[in-house]
């Protein structure tokens, strides 16, 4: 359920869908004969004065979002919200309410809130609890910091034994949240033609990745291999083993040049490999096969098979070392 309204035709109310005009269509007239045989211009229907209304349910044209940032900016949009979504979940009478608090939300806002609950829905019982606290409750902790990241914010709390420590908690840390991600991932992809709902489908795909502070971006990579595709999708597979050196090439690692899938991409229905002879690591082809889980695991197999080896390798050389000095 989006947490935005539309402005009513009335003053001071709201509207949970778009709400439009809609337009008058012109009837043809329709030629008829009357009864001395001379023919006369009719018409099917008659103008009316009253405007006519359409529902539009899926546009946000005009929408008022009464949160931004975790804060209450529009309270009149924010109780008829509140009241929407009461009416849609359409409780009984002696139904309690839970309501989970924003970080930023001061204690009079909270009063405020209470007030309106207690007087418009008259419930049997009401509690808020804060968004933190309860994070900490889904995880059976006492004691932890909870980093919220939200769409255009993120909040930072510290609990300790179920008290929220509010010192340098009121504001949230703007510009950093899932919306900047899309935003970062349109700048850097906008070239291979890419556009916001394919970076949003993007950065919800287990491929993106998140790197740390400082790792420079593969823009050598990128240049250094072959011509880039005209497909949207070729931003989603990595390079050859040969493009750059020492460059890891794991799925999703760090450090991988985006890279469209092609003729030489070794992903296929008749391939259990998601490499070819190349090197190739065709991800796009992996994505939209659903084989995302299967590939993951052949992955973390691959690798425990390699650690396995190396300590069956360590523990010979310690033996050998052993040896060694007894000897």
């Amino acid at each position: 359920m989006k947490s935005r309204l539309f402005p009513a035709e009335k003053a001071g109310e709201w509207e949970s869908v778009k709400v439009r005009k809609k337009e008058k269509t012109k009837t043809a007239a329709q030629p008829a004969l009357n009864g001395d045989g001379a023919s006369t211009t009719t018409s099917d229907s008659q103008p009316s004065d009253e405007p006519q209304y359409e529902e539009d349910p899926l546009s946000d044209e005009g929408a008022v979002w009464p949160i931004e940032g975790g804060r209450i900016m529009n309270w009149s949009c924010f109780f008829a919200l509140l009241s929407h979504v009461y009416n849609t979940l359409s409780p009984t009478f002696h139904t309690p309410i839970l309501l989970v608090t924003q970080p930023v939300w001061t204690p009079r806002e909270v009063e405020k809130i209470t007030q309106f609950f207690f007087e418009q829905f008259k419930p049997p019982g009401f509690a808020i609890m804060d968004a933190a606290v309860a994070t900490c409750y889904a995880y059976g902790l006492h004691t932890a910091t909870v980093i919220d990241v939200g769409a255009t914010k993120t909040d930072v709390t510290a609990i300790s034994e179920f008290m929220v420590q509010d010192v340098g908690r009121s504001a949230a840390v703007p510009d950093c949240g899932g919306e900047t991600m899309t935003e970062r991932l349109v700048e850097l992809l906008s070239k291979q033609n890419f556009t916001k709902e394919m970076c949003e489908q993007l950065k919800k795909n287990p491929i993106c990745e998140i790197l740390l502070p400082g790792t420079p971006l593969p823009t050598a990579i990128a240049t250094a291999v072959k011509p880039q595709p005209s497909d949207p999708a070729a931003a989603t597979s990595t390079v050859a083993d040969d493009a750059v050196p020492n460059q890891r090439h794991t799925a999703g690692a760090p450090g991988e040049a985006p890279r469209g899938p092609g003729p030489v991409t070794g992903v296929s229905e008749e391939s259990n490999d998601a490499e070819n002879e190349d090197g190739v690591l065709d991800v796009a082809s992996i994505v939209t096969s659903n084989r995302m889980n299967e590939f993951l695991a052949r992955k973390e197999g691959k690798c425990g098979e390699t650690r396995r080896e190396e300590e069956r390798r360590d523990r010979r050389s310690a033996s050998e070392s052993s040896k060694t000095a007894q000897l």
